[in-house]
């Protein structure tokens, strides 16, 4: 039978992708063998996250800095979890160690100390500098009227702004 003209064919919907990625994969199956450790990282990486999602800037530096700090606390943990039977029990036995605490949160904290003096350090610097090359150019220039007198400022306040020499 012929169909009408004029008259759209109906679109059938797209087919939904059921293929599983294979980067899910790779964070799943950690999350089944080592259920422990990704528990530890979970938990001691919380303040990575916070400042994950509180930094409103597009870099995310300071989940950055708190992330690697961090991280870089949460590793032994994970290492010494891995190594040994990286059961439930020594999971339990992080959670219950107040200086495994101390130490996981206390970098992260160390990171957004660095995060809140680095920049205000940072202006320090760059305005003492200016004050340094400032105080150059004045001796400088006071060498050079010593050297050249007075003439050639008051000759240049004299001319009009828009005309060259």
């Amino acid at each position: 039978m012929a169909r009408a003209i004029g008259r759209p064919r109906p679109k059938t919907p797209p087919k939904p992708n059921t293929r599983v990625s294979p980067y899910a994969w790779v964070l799943v199956l950690p999350l089944i063998f080592f259920v422990p450790v990704m528990l530890v990282v979970i938990i001691a990486m919380l303040p990575t996250f916070t400042a994950a999602i509180t930094d409103r800037r597009p870099e995310k530096t300071a989940a950055l800095c708190v992330g690697g700090c961090n991280l870089s606390a949460t590793i032994p943990y994970v290492i010494h979890l891995i190594l040994t039977e990286h059961g439930m029990a020594i999971f339990w036995g992080f959670v219950n160690d107040y200086t495994a605490w101390l130490v996981t949160y206390g970098a992260a904290a160390i990171g957004w100390g660095l995060v809140w003096i680095i920049p205000k350090g940072m202006v320090r610097l760059s305005n003492w500098m200016g004050a340094r090359d400032l105080s150059g150019l004045r001796k400088r220039q006071q060498e050079l009227i010593d050297e050249w007198g007075v003439e050639l400022i008051e000759a240049d306040q004299d001319e009009p702004e828009g005309e060259p020499a």
